[in-house]
């Protein structure tokens, strides 16, 4: 209730939510290989064709790439720490101006406390009028009153909504909100971490030790950094390959697409009606969708000429392993659920998934042979 400004719909979410319907999960091609002429599908869209006469392969053999970013176990460790949130500081009694402050406040209109107005336990950047946890920022004026408060005390401050505010009863209303100041608070730092203190507050990741939050932190630096060259990868063999889209493969994957768009997003209503929240027309989603399925395509059609020529197979194992953490990730229950979303039944999305691992082969074994040069210079760890 208290966050800046009205709620909005943002206009990138529909292309946000196509794009990452179609991309390479990391670097997963969707691909199958075979001695003679190969299929593609997403759900019913399948055409027969020859690999070998849609793609013209650029040289591979010993890429030289450049990924940008901070991929130190260190940079990991430090942010993992980072969303334990903050602890007191004793040295500091009073609020100044930069502060991280910990409250409970009640926010009051004509002394009746409104829905929505009070909280407890929040953390409070004062410099930047935002919640400190989240980052998301307050409606003007929020924290300026918290300057020069001592902890423990608590102290009024009067805050004017803005006049096109979302809850129409706030809209333009002058509140007093009451803060009680819990304490001065700073960043959680590695030298403040011990097991119990990890168990307590990475509870939800399922780490119990300060070892398990470090091998953690070094999984997800060498995750992150291997995505980044396999992107890398994918990005040099699209410019330097030639791919010639089997005929009337665009229009079956689009078409088939849009459906399960229209099944999933628009459960009621029309879909001119669905895009109009997101200030998107029908034509303008049309163009997009193509858009992003013609790359899509082309990258699936760039490894599956990789897997073919290098004759990369499909193996049980290694596809348990690729399975279970595409379905981590995912947050679906299990493997059934997760086909469902690739294909029109779990058969067909089956399939489909079999051949992004494949082609997550094909590009993995681009990116092994690479001549790779990290830049450090900008970038942060995820």
């Amino acid at each position: 209730m208290l966050f800046a400004g009205k709620i909005k719909y943002a206009s990138a979410l529909v292309p946000v939510l196509i794009a990452s319907a179609m991309m390479f999960t990391g670097c997963s091609g969707k691909n199958k290989t075979s001695n003679k002429k190969n299929s593609t599908s997403k759900g019913a869209a399948t055409v027969d064709y020859d690999v070998t006469k849609q793609v013209t392969l650029g040289d591979y053999s010993n890429l030289k790439l450049t990924i940008t970013g901070d991929y130190s176990e260190e940079t990991y460790l430090k942010n993992l720490i980072s969303s334990a949130g903050y602890k007191a500081d004793d040295t500091k009694t009073v609020v100044e101006n930069d502060s991280i402050v910990n409250v409970d406040y009640v926010g009051k209109k004509d002394g009746t406390a409104f829905e929505g107005g009070s909280a407890e336990d929040v953390n409070i950047d004062v410099a930047n009028n935002r919640d400190a946890t989240s980052g998301t920022g307050y409606i003007d004026g929020f924290s300026s009153g918290l300057v020069g408060a001592s902890v423990g005390s608590s102290v009024d401050s009067e805050v004017t909504f803005p006049s096109d505010y979302q809850a129409s009863d706030l809209a333009g209303a002058t509140v007093t909100f009451t803060f009680k100041i819990n304490y001065i608070a700073k960043p959680v730092e590695e030298s403040d971490l011990d097991d119990d203190y990890v168990t307590e507050h990475f509870k939800n990741y399922g780490y119990k030790t300060v070892d398990d939050l470090k091998a953690a932190a070094k999984e997800n630096a060498e995750s992150d950094k291997k995505a980044a060259v396999n992107t890398a990868v994918i990005d040099e063999m699209e410019k330097n390959s030639k791919v010639t889209l089997p005929d009337g493969l665009l229009d079956k994957r689009v078409d088939a697409y849009k459906k399960r768009f229209k099944e999933t997003y628009v459960t009621s209503g029309t879909m001119k009606s669905y895009l109009k929240q997101f200030n998107m027309t029908e034509k303008q989603f049309n163009e997009k969708v193509r858009e992003n399925m013609e790359k899509s395509l082309k990258e699936e059609l760039i490894f599956e000429a990789v897997a073919k020529k290098e004759n990369i197979k499909f193996d049980q194992k290694g596809y348990d392993k690729y399975l279970k953490s595409m379905i981590k990730q995912s947050g679906v229950k299990d493997a059934n659920a997760f086909y469902k979303e690739y294909g029109t039944s779990v058969s067909d999305g089956k399939a489909y998934i079999k051949k992004m691992y494949v082609g997550n082969k094909a590009c993995q074994f681009i990116a092994d042979k690479a001549d790779v040069t990290v830049n450090p210079s900008t970038g942060s760890a995820s």
